[in-house]
């Protein structure tokens, strides 16, 4: 636990140092940068497989709402990274994962990004809905709390309620998921080729109902 809190005070130390005995450098910590967030537009980039373009738009269309939104193409977004008055919610690959990662326009370090699918097993993105609501959640919760924005996906985690069944069987999560059953916590792996014999590999624990997350650790 020592070791998790200093990964995240240990920046924000760094970003408060003096440029001299008679200035000090100006503080933009993850939570000023998201200060306008609800307020500007978030350029959704359609790009990589068509199964993640599909599930992309669909399930934004549906649950986004913690700000205006847009859908651009990747030479769209070659063209507006620059915006320093858009964000970007966009898919990037790396060691085998596929992550939406957040960012701001004109600024080149993440905010955020959330494992969706394994470069070559895309199950997971039926639960696409999911991660588009970790990704709002974290940006509410982050403009309030330099904790939440230097922690990621797990600044956003939640106790899981008294009551609240834990489905682990694949079929079973699925279909409680497709119910949005509110009483019902799913697991969702993700993994390179969608098994447990490789690396990296991330569980997530989520409400099928309201999508809240209860848990999420690499493994």
């Amino acid at each position: 636990m020592k070791s998790a809190i200093g990964k995240i005070l240990l920046p924000l130390a760094l970003l408060m140092l003096p440029l001299s005995a008679g200035a000090q450098m100006k503080i933009y910590t993850k939570s000023y940068i998201l200060q306008d967030f609800k307020s500007r537009t978030t350029r959704i980039v359609l790009d990589g497989p068509q199964s993640l373009i599909s599930s992309l738009r669909e399930d934004a269309t549906s649950i986004w709402t913690v700000s205006p939104y847009e859908f651009c193409t990747p030479a769209q977004y070659e063209k507006l990274k620059g915006d320093p008055f858009s964000y970007f919610l966009r898919p990037v690959s790396s060691k085998g994962i596929i992550s939406l990662v957040l960012t701001k326009g004109g600024r080149d370090h993440e905010l955020l990004s959330v494992p969706v699918a394994g470069d070559n097993c895309f199950d997971s993105l039926q639960y696409m809905a999911a991660f588009l609501s970790i990704v709002q959640d974290y940006a509410e919760s982050a403009i309030s709390s330099e904790r939440v924005a230097y922690a990621g996906v797990p600044g956003v985690r939640k106790c899981r309620p008294a009551g609240t069944r834990l489905v682990r069987d694949p079929q079973e999560a699925l279909a409680a998921f497709r119910a949005g059953d509110e009483t019902a916590a799913v697991e969702i792996f993700i993994s390179p080729d969608g098994t447990a014999n490789t690396r990296p590999r991330y569980r997530y624990r989520v409400n099928a109902g309201n999508y809240k997350l209860y848990s999420f650790v690499k493994l």
